[in-house]
């Protein structure tokens, strides 16, 4: 990329400003500016010299020869004045010191440039097309914008193409841009289009170079770069199985059926395409009738659509076949053969695409079957059957069609079976039916059976079935217990044609071949079609069930004449009830009843006689004539002089006006005529009073007014509201109303006064003759608002209060302010009359308006300052209307007392670009709480400050920290304000000064003599900080990687400057021991390491990828964080190992950090790499930690050697090892010298037996030729030997021994693994650190005691039982044969609480779990006597016992199993841990057993108790969000009745956790009365680890406070209690007490997801474990 202009050239002692002295758009005649600092970087007085340029126009204003102090400034001012301007460049000088006077001296050039006004035109660098579709141009725009104050001319060579060559003559060019010259004004933009025509699939790019002709400053680049992913694009049809579609056959199909077949449409391109299915031989608007049959039956859906880029659409093909027309019959008929059964049908579809101009064809194929389906004989005839009985007739199905099968199924009528129901025939098939006739009724029996082919949907066959019955008889039941299934199946019963005929005495029916009409319907059937209310085939059925009730033969005689006797007595009770029930009705009206008439005293009156009763009558219902316009249409005509009902709604205003005035010779004369008094009553006006109830002042309502005319004739209707001025806005003023029509007039009403009662006659006239009046009245209120709360309760006061721990400034409240008014109300908020003093409350918005019939929400925020009123009204004035008044109180309201400890906060000088944090203190002198807040506005750019608000109790303190950097150096001395709520401001001075380092090499370059490749050579590398502030340099070499950087040990900087020609062999370079994330040299980011070829064991540590700013680095790079301290010297060492031969010169990219390159670190490296004659697979051994071991058995690795000679005319190649450094290291070479052949090769063994422990790394030189025979000979190549020897030890598969809570009694066991590291054979020997009797623990060894080279892992278990609740920490400790001990810790927890015990009664033992009462506990006097129990004293306590019941009964000899906390069952034995197997032990009695246990049971229970599972990340997930929803609900609890947390931190366990948990230490405080421990204090802020080790002291001593207060919190860790900020920088620095935050390392994005996920898995259920 570019790299940024300087801002300033720097030297040694002086800093320029500006680095470059530009005067452009320099005007003719006009005198230009600028001003020139010069700054002494130094540390002491410089004197400086600036010299003018040469130019007589350019002049220079300075004071020269002045004596300018450490960290001042000199200032110059360079002016340019010229008749003509033209681009001129030239400089100017600075000197420091006297080139004369001796002493130290500095020169450094400032270029001066001059430039003319121009243009600056600016633009994209590439233009990128995307993915481009074959053969379819597209364009893009680019955007030419001109910075400068001239307009400017681009012009566009041609476009070169990938490969540099220019398009040749008459080709069309794939890229081209119009236009190819532009003019781009000054300050403006301009665009040209950018095309491009693919020819040909792929990648395609270009450049086109531009240039601005009259010159100019192009900020634009000299070329862009044009790309395009050129794709060709299709519509394709595929079937199912992925291939191209051009035809579909479908076979054949029967008419009336349906086949689909499913195709995919698919958009190969990466625009949007359409498509359509056409039929070129059918019209879009031609009639059905005249299509033919294959463009009807074969179909594509959806016919049309559109495919989006590179997606795929489903298309069915259809065919679905339908039956030709009937063929003509008669003479002129052809018959119809076999070959018209069958009917092709093909159809070609064009399918379509505008946006590709794709044309391609689909055939469609399908053949058209006639079904052919018989039925002999077509109607059967049964004769008389008895009732209840049964009859069988045999009859052929045949399917006709020779082409396909045919599935049919027979309906079943009453009284008549088919079997079989359903079937399918073959082709040219047959089969039998039997139908049975089963009369269940007496007479002619008819019905009609239908054969359906595919459930009719192919055809439809009837059968007609006829029987009778005339012998009536009683079902006997069957059935019994001694029946089968068998029994009931009825035997056929088959009959021939001769025997259905009928035998009757009496009289014989006519034969069905004589007089088959007369068969087929009766009488009453005929009747009912000669009447046309029955035909058709569908009627079939209906007719059966009317043809079987009208046989006649139903009743007999007797029973004919019973029945007609009682259809007579039933008219009689009809009569008699209908007379009574007049009767009755009579007295109800007249309350008479008519037997008083016959008794009693005789007036000489005849019953019921004189008037008639004055009941009204009903009206007759009168049905309406059709019209074409029912009556209630508006304008309808209504029949004859009939006057229409007159409804009137003054709400719905006519939204049609006729015209005002007439205008055609009729309508003038009928407007002017009078009408009559009858005619009158014709035309009908309404509502005779308007009410617009009650209206706000200055509204505006409108209400209609209608007229309806009756008459033959128009009217001419004026309405005189404008007469009055409350009314003058009502439209319009008059309307001519058609003969029938009704009209409406807008009566508007605004009154802008209140008046209590509105009221006013309008007048309305008809025809100009007739007049008429109607009243508008109305109650005129002033505007009014109305202040409620949310909840709509109406509010006249608000009370403000802060909860505990609110760290807000302002307190705010919600109230509505609602106008139920019909006008907007304007509204403004005051203070009241007379008010004095400050305002503490306020509200928003002050000013605005509340729109009618609504509500605004309104905020009154309380700020509380000192000195304010805390309590005050509020007025709210209303335009126009009555003020409404709120009153507003802060009861309780306290002054807070806050201090700032300390006067200021100095962070000293700095580097730039280096932050630096500091803490200051703030403490609550006041008796109440104390809230302050920062404005994150006054601080400055870059700078953090933590909190930025918090709530301070009383006597307590805050820790604030300020983060502080910049980039430039400056002296920075801001303050920062502190505003406390209802408490006086508080400020606190902030000293800051940034400086550049002065940091510089001491060497002058860096010469490597020539290295044979393979080897390497040194270099030292001295850097020197003269500043009082620690230097930050960077140096990438990544572009060199045979160079590295190591850091070297002061004394022995010295040696190997002073022995580096004399070429030691033992020369060993070694890091200092510091601690890497301390140590002055870091290896921010790198390759991995590969240095380990030769297969040893090497334990390689993982480094962290990530570069200075910590951003992803490459695989490959090698970034060098250099920390050189305050006026000291770093010694490092350059190291040159070449990868390849050949010669490398180089300046050393060494940077400081935060500032431009200087000179002072500008150093030339040249180096060169020697082709090599021996080559070795890797010059570094590494073997790792090794066990100390016996010579015997050394660690054995290898390493292969190879001539890299030429075979023609070549020697052997003589080599030799000096093995002289290896005495006492354990190292040994079998071979040390040989010869090797031309390109020979030979592997060379290397062997490694440590006597004692110790590090080795040793280094031996190898030797060519016997040059070893020389002292003063350098070895050609170095072979350097790392390993670490260690004694054997034990190590454990886990970090700790977790042991599960259970409840008191109760026996937890848990399992892990000893691994052993380097024992041949050993007997361990453990034994538990702490008292057993109190804490009882026990150790067993279910596996034995012996591990070695056969058995490297032990397998041990730890079991735990107590009566009394407890909770610890111990831990178990293994030691060897010679005392050495390795310990592991283990945390147990025994409760009587279900809170604590929860795991265990929901896990595996919980269905074993029971609850009883112990024994009660026997009470005796002083005597010995046993003393009885009083009356209601408190019930035996309870026990949770496992319930062993669904094991089967022990034998007395044995003892039944016992279940521990793993829901482990021992049947053989006895428990180990908890004495009698199957029951707890009693409080008085030891929880242990010396009883032997079988190996195998205890194998068993140490088996199951291992926990090797670790949850997945779904059931973390689970466990974190229950612990949430569970802390939730406690933190919820605590803040309604305990103390206020911080909820607005966030989520749980947020408020628990903000500001270094203060919440929890204030919660423990209050509850318990006593005070926590404060944690460590940091005595070094820049030191990470001191820092991190005080974040999690305060977590560690409030677990430490619960525990000493007994809380059962064993095995909690403070580490999983800290926010993930404070999380990652405690692994980061590495204090932590679990595995994850024990190893310090920088944090890699994936390491920080690791913690993360961690983090979330164990911080929530940690809270809920101390909540």
């Amino acid at each position: 990329g570019v790299a940024p202009p300087r801002m300033s050239e720097r030297g040694r002692f002086v800093a320029v400003t500006p680095a470059r002295c530009v005067l452009s758009s320099v005007e003719p005649g006009v005198r230009h500016v600028l001003t020139l600092v010069v700054r002494n970087v130094s540390t002491k007085g410089r004197r400086i010299r600036i010299f003018p340029p040469r130019s007589p126009r350019l002049r220079l204003v300075v004071r020269n020869e002045t004596e300018v102090a450490a960290g001042l400034e000199l200032s110059a001012e360079l002016s340019f004045l010229g008749e003509s301007v033209e681009p001129l460049d030239d400089q100017l000088l600075v000197q420091v010191g006297r080139p004369d006077g001796g002493g130290e001296t500095e020169l450094l050039t400032i270029p001066v440039l001059v430039r003319p006004p121009c243009a600056q035109i600016g633009c994209e660098p590439a233009v990128d097309f995307g993915e481009v579709v074959l053969g379819a141009p597209v364009s893009r725009g680019l955007t030419l914008r001109n910075a400068g104050k001239r307009a400017g001319r681009v012009v566009f060579d041609a476009v070169i193409g990938q490969d540099g060559a220019r398009p040749k003559e008459g080709a069309t060019p794939q890229f081209r841009v119009t236009p190819a010259a532009l003019e781009v004004p000054a300050g403006g933009v301009a665009q040209v289009r950018v095309e491009c025509t693919a020819c040909e699939p792929g990648e395609l790019g270009g450049t086109v170079q531009l240039h601005v002709e009259g010159g100019g400053d192009m900020s634009l680049p000299p070329a862009v770069s044009l790309r395009a992913c050129v794709i060709p694009q299709a519509l394709e049809l595929r079937d199912s199985t992925g291939g191209s579609v051009t035809a579909v056959d479908f076979g054949q199909l029967y008419w009336g059926r349906e086949a689909r077949r499913v195709l995919t449409a698919i958009n190969t391109g990466p625009n949007a395409i359409d498509f359509a299915f056409l039929n070129p031989l059918v019209d879009a608007d031609a009639d059905p009738s005249t299509i033919d049959n294959g463009s009807l039956a074969l179909t594509m859906t959806p016919a049309m659509g559109m495919l989006p880029p590179h997606s795929t659409c489903e298309v069915v093909a259809s065919f679905r076949p339908v039956p030709k027309p009937a063929a003509a019959t008669g003479f002129g008929g052809e018959a119809a053969g076999e070959d018209g059964d069958v009917e092709s049908l093909s159809v070609e579809l064009q399918i379509e695409s505008v946006e590709t101009g794709q044309k391609t064809s689909l055939r469609l194929l399908g053949n058209a079957v006639k079904p052919k389906m018989k039925v002999s004989p077509a109607s059967l005839v049964f004769g008389h059957v008895e009732q209840y009985g049964y009859v069988d007739r045999r009859m052929v199905l045949t399917n006709e069609s020779k082409h396909l099968p045919l599935d049919f199924s027979v309906t079943q009528p009453a009284n008549f079976s088919l079997t079989p129901a359903l079937g399918t025939l073959p082709p040219n098939g047959s089969i039998e039916l039997i139908v049975r006739f089963s009369p269940h009724q007496l007479g002619e029996l008819k019905a009609t059976a239908r054969l359906l082919a595919y459930g009719g949907s192919v055809a439809s066959t009837p059968i007609k079935l006829w029987g009778g019955c005339s012998v009536p008889r009683k079902r006997a039941p069957e059935g019994g217990v001694h029946k089968l299934p068998s029994d009931f199946v009825k035997p056929p019963r088959l009959i021939g044609f001769d025997e259905t005929r009928s035998h009757r005495k009496s009289w014989t029916r006519p034969q069905v071949w004589d007089a088959t009409a007369q068969l087929e319907e009766s009488a009453v059937l005929q009747t009912l079609r000669s009447k046309g209310k029955l035909g058709g085939a569908h009627a079939d059925e209906v007719l059966d069930r009317i043809a079987q009730s009208d046989t006649g033969f139903e009743l007999s005689a007797a029973e004919q004449m019973g029945k007609a006797e009682h259809r007579r007595q039933y008219g009689e009770f009809l009569t008699r009830t209908r007379e009574a029930r007049e009767t009755a009705l009579r007295a109800r009206h007249t309350g008479i009843e008519p037997g008083d008439f016959c008794f009693g005293v005789s007036l000489g009156l005849e019953a019921f006689s004189g008037l008639a009763t004055p009941w009204p009558e009903l009206d007759t219902g009168r049905e309406p004539v059709w019209l074409h316009k029912p009556y209630d249409t508006p304008g309808a005509p209504r029949p004859g002089a009939g006057r229409r009902a007159a409804v009137f709604d003054p709400m719905e205003l006519a939204v049609r006006k006729f015209k005002a005035l007439p205008e055609e010779p009729d309508e003038v004369r009928e407007c002017k005529q009078p009408l009559s008094p009858k005619e009158l009553l014709a035309v009908v006006g309404g509502p005779k009073t308007i009410d617009f109830g009650t209206v706000t002042a200055g509204t505006t309502l409108s209400r209609s007014f209608s007229v309806i005319n009756d008459l033959r004739a128009s009217v001419l209707v004026e309405v005189r509201a404008a007469d009055e001025p409350e009314l003058a806005e009502s439209w319009p003023p008059s309307q001519v109303i058609p003969s029938g029509a009704s009209a409406g007039f807008d009566v508007t009403l605004r009154v802008d006064e209140p008046a209590s009662a509105f009221r006013r006659k309008v007048s309305y006239v008809i025809n100009g003759i007739h007049a008429f009046k109607f009243t508008v009245m109305a109650e005129i209120v002033p505007p009014e608002l109305h202040l409620t709360s949310t909840k709509l309760a109406a509010l006249d006061e608000i009370d403000f209060t802060f909860g505990t721990g609110d760290a807000a400034m302002t307190a705010s409240r919600t109230l509505l302010l609602h106008n139920r008014g019909t006008a907007p109300a304007a509204f403004r908020w005051e203070l009241p009359p007379g008010f004095k003093g400050k305002p503490a409350f306020r509200v928003d918005p002050e000013i605005g308006t509340v729109a009618a019939r609504s509500k605004l929400s309104l905020t009154v925020t309380f700020h509380p300052q000192l000195g304010c009123t805390a309590e005050h009204a509020l007025v709210c004035l209303v335009e126009g209307g009555a003020p409404c008044t709120l009153s507003c109180r802060a009861p309780g309201l306290a002054e807070a007392k806050l201090l700032i400890v300390g006067r200021a906060l100095s962070f000293g000088t700095n580097a730039v670009g280096v932050a630096q944090e500091r803490i200051f203190t703030v403490r609550n002198a006041g008796a109440t709480e104390a809230v302050f807040s920062i404005d994150p506005a006054q601080v400055l750019p870059g700078w953090t400050v933590t909190p930025l608000s918090a709530a301070i109790r009383p006597g307590s303190l805050l820790e604030i920290a300020v983060e502080a950097v910049s980039d430039l150096p400056a002296k920075l001395e801001p303050s920062l304000a502190l505003s406390v709520r209802y408490g006086k401001p508080l400020k606190l001075p902030v000293y800051f000064e940034a400086i550049v380092p002065q940091a510089s090499v001491r060497e002058d370059d860096f010469e490597f003599e020539p290295v044979v490749v393979g080897s390497e050579a040194h270099q030292p590398l001295t850097l020197v900080n003269d500043s009082p502030i620690p230097a930050v340099l960077y140096c990438d070499l990544t572009l060199y990687p045979s160079f590295s950087l190591q850091l070297l040990a002061n004394k022995e900087a010295e040696l190997h400057r002073a022995e580096m020609d004399a070429a030691e062999v033992a020369t060993t370079i070694t890091a200092l021991n510091d601690d890497e994330s301390e140590s002055p040299l870091q290896l921010i980011s790198c390759a991995p390491d590969t240095a380990n070829a030769a297969g040893d064991e090497t334990d390689q540590s993982e480094y962290d990828r990530v570069s200075a700013r910590g951003s992803a680095a490459p695989a490959d790079q090698r970034l060098y964080r250099i920390t050189v301290p305050p006026n000291a010297e770093l010694c490092l060492s350059l190291n040159f190992e070449p990868q390849a031969h050949g010669a490398v010169e180089f300046e050393l990219p060494l940077e400081l950090a935060g500032v431009p390159r200087c000179a002072e670190l500008r150093r030339l490296v040249h180096a060169e790499g020697l082709r090599a004659r021996l080559g070795v697979s890797t010059t570094r051994v590494m073997m790792g930690p090794r066990i100390v071991r016996d010579p015997a058995l050394p660690y054995c690795t290898s390493i292969e050697i190879f001539s890299q000679e030429d075979e023609e005319g070549g020697v052997g190649l003589k080599w030799a090892v000096d093995t002289s450094a290896l005495e006492g290291t354990g190292f040994r070479l079998p071979v040390t010298s040989g010869t090797l052949a031309p390109r020979g090769s030979l592997t060379l063994p290397i062997e490694f037996a440590p006597p004692r422990p110790m590090s080795v790394d040793v280094c031996l030189p190898l030797f060519l030729d016997g040059a070893q025979a020389d002292p003063k000979a350098k070895p050609y190549l170095t072979l350097q030997l790392k390993a670490t020897a260690t004694r054997p030890r034990i190590e454990f598969d886990r970090s700790e021994v977790l042991l599960p809570p259970v409840p008191l009694g109760h026996v937890a066991r848990a399992s892990f693994y000893v691994l052993n590291q380097g024992y041949d054979n050993l007997e361990l020997q453990g034994r538990i650190t702490a008292d057993t009797e109190r804490l009882p623990l026990e150790l067993f060894f279910p596996e034995g005691r012996l591990v070695g080279v056969a058995k490297q892992r032990l397998l041990v278990m730890v079991s735990f039982c107590s009566s009394r609740p407890l909770s610890f920490t111990s831990r178990v400790e293994l030691s060897d044969a010679d005392g050495q001990r390795f310990s592991i810790p283990v945390s147990a927890t025994s409760d009587g609480s279900v809170f604590t015990t929860q795991p265990y009664l929901s896990g595996p033992a919980a269905p074993r779990l029971r609850i009883e009462a112990l024994p009660p506990a026997a009470l005796l006097d002083k005597n010995g006597n046993p003393r009885s129990v009083k009356p209601g004293a408190a019930p035996p306590p309870a026990a949770i016992i496992i319930d062993t019941g669904e094991l089967p009964a022990p034998a007395a000899e044995e003892r039944s199993g016992a279940a521990d906390a793993n829901g482990v069952e021992t049947t053989d034995g006895v428990d180990p841990a908890a004495g009698e197997v199957g029951s707890t032990a009693p409080p008085n009695r030891p929880l242990r057993s010396n009883t032997p246990v079988s190996d195998v049971a205890l194998l068993r229970l140490a088996t199951m108790a291992l926990d090797t599972s670790r949850p997945t990340e779904e059931q973390e997930v689970a466990a974190a969000a229950a612990a949430a929803d569970t802390g939730g609900l406690i933190v919820a609890l605590i803040c309604s009745s305990i103390l206020a947390l911080p909820v607005d931190a966030g989520p749980f366990p947020a408020p628990l956790t903000a500001s270094k948990a203060k919440a929890t230490v204030d919660l423990l405080e209050l509850l318990t009365g006593r005070r926590v421990p404060p944690p460590p204090a940091v005595t070094d802020r820049k030191n990470p680890k001191q820092v991190a080790r005080s974040l999690l002291g305060g977590y560690d001593h409030i677990l430490t406070f619960l525990r000493a207060a007994g809380g059962l919190l064993a095995a909690a860790k403070p580490d999983y209690l800290m926010p993930l900020p404070e999380f990652l920088k405690l692994a980061e620095a590495g204090v932590g007490t679990i595995p994850s935050t024990m190893r310090a390392s920088r944090l890699s994005r994936r390491r920080k997801r690791e913690l993360s996920a961690e983090h979330a898995a164990s911080h929530g259920p940690a809270c809920v474990e101390v909540l």
